[in-house]
């Protein structure tokens, strides 16, 4: 691949990092409320103190997000070892 077709590369893998950040501020509110609804999350408290362990929501977000940078990082893998 020449130079031209590095650069496209670089200029699409930055246009899909600003679209995530962008979507990611956009939509933080209703993913914040909606994991925070999981079962399995621990809560630890002791007089005015209390602290939230989200177990399956940190799991569902792991999984969630390693399909999207597979998704993303899938036109960019070098194909010349087939």
């Amino acid at each position: 691949m020449g130079l031209i077709g590095s650069f496209f590369r670089l200029v699409i893998g930055i246009v899909f990092f600003v679209a995530i950040i962008i979507l990611g501020a956009v939509f933080a509110p209703q993913l914040i409320q909606a994991f925070g609804q999981l079962p399995g999350t621990l809560t630890v408290g002791s007089g005015n103190t209390a602290v939230q362990i989200p177990i399956l929501a940190s799991i569902v977000a792991s999984l969630i997000l390693t399909v999207i940078v597979n998704l993303v990082a899938l036109p960019f893998r070098n194909r010349s070892a087939e």
